[in-house]
């Protein structure tokens, strides 16, 4: 028998727990890392997906050979969505369908269209991007290029996830963030209302609605300093997203705690249709409320991580930001 050595925790540490720490433990060992050069203000990971200028690296920096690390547990939230992508490319059976909501520029997408054509060349694959924000679709569209996918064979949806198809006020930025939010609630938007009526700017806002379909209205985005505006975006429900579609094989979410919207009158759908659900999911009690919800459908947890969390590991610690719940289907025979 091996001895188990204690992790030391520091203040404010949690341990991660040895379900946590043995998730995906050893299964890119035999995944030999792209090497290769990097070009001017990209980077590049251990696949050789290249990302958007300036994502992750100084914009000025100039080109430069790199040698990406394989994925670690050192990463916290990044590893484990790679561990989900990995699962998701194996168990799928005679194609491969990837959906994002909440896509941002598409990194999960492209990574897991990546990882196929590594490990299962040949299978045929369809991704669904969905972003509120557009300046982020076309920058998804960029990436999805940029790696040898061609836009026009898969799907980029503007639009926010909702419960239902009514316009949501959300938060848009020329800034990649990914912290745009959705305004869902009836009190927040009675909040923005007033605020609206209180500073007399009903003939701009209403004028702007109708001409251009935003507010005019500026905020900041949560947690930043970056300014954004206020617009009102198209909303989609996962019914309509899903429905067109056969089987799916990963499930990206990371909708800013919409989560606890869109995701519960939608979960008989979910049990139906999806494999693997990867959720980001956002503030203690949302994240409680989707792991009961996954727990009272049957899903089995792979991976469940607080967020705002620093967990202790054997190298060291990793701070989340986001929380994460890894789900698996059981509905679905497991993978070969």
């Amino acid at each position: 028998m091996t001895a188990v050595t204690a992790i030391a925790t520091p203040p404010d540490t949690v341990p991660l727990d040895r379900k946590n720490l043995a998730c995906g433990a050893g299964l890119f060992a035999d995944l030999a890392p792209w090497r290769g050069i990097a070009p001017a203000g990209r980077m590049c990971n251990f696949l050789g997906v290249v990302r958007p200028l300036g994502v992750g690296v100084d914009p000025g920096t100039p080109a430069r050979a790199v040698e990406p690390e394989r994925p670690t547990l050192r990463w916290g939230e990044g590893y484990y969505e790679w561990v989900s992508i990995h699962r998701a490319v194996l168990a799928a059976v005679a194609g491969f369908t990837a959906v994002s909501l909440g896509a941002h520029f598409g990194g999960p997408l492209v990574n897991a269209a990546a990882l196929l054509r590594r490990l299962r060349p040949g299978v045929p694959f369809k991704l669904v991007a969905v972003e509120g924000d557009p300046s982020m679709c076309a920058l998804a569209a960029t990436h999805f290029r940029d790696n040898g996918i061609d836009p026009d064979d898969h799907a980029i949806v503007n639009a926010v996830v909702s419960a239902d198809n009514r316009p949501v006020p959300f938060t848009v930025s020329d800034v990649r963030t990914g912290s745009n939010v959705a305004f869902h609630g009836r009190a927040e938007r009675q909040y923005i209302a007033d605020l609206v009526v209180r500073n007399k700017l009903e003939a701009a806002v209403v004028t702007g609605l109708l001409l251009d379909g935003t507010t005019g209205l500026t905020t900041r985005l949560p947690g930043t300093e970056i300014a954004c505006e206020i617009a009102m975006a198209s909303a989609v429900t996962i019914p309509d997203v899903l429905g067109p579609l056969g089987v799916v094989d990963y499930l990206e979410i990371d909708i800013q705690s919409s989560e606890t919207v869109v995701l519960p009158p939608a979960i008989a759908l979910l049990n139906r249709k999806v494999r693997r659900i990867h959720l980001g999911s956002h503030g203690g009690d949302g994240h409680v409320a989707m792991r009961a919800l996954s727990r009272d459908h049957g899903w089995e947890i792979e991976a469940d991580l607080l967020p705002e969390t620093i967990y202790a590991i054997p190298e060291g610690s990793f701070r989340t930001q986001d929380g994460v719940l890894s789900l698996c289907n059981p509905r679905f025979s497991p993978a070969p």
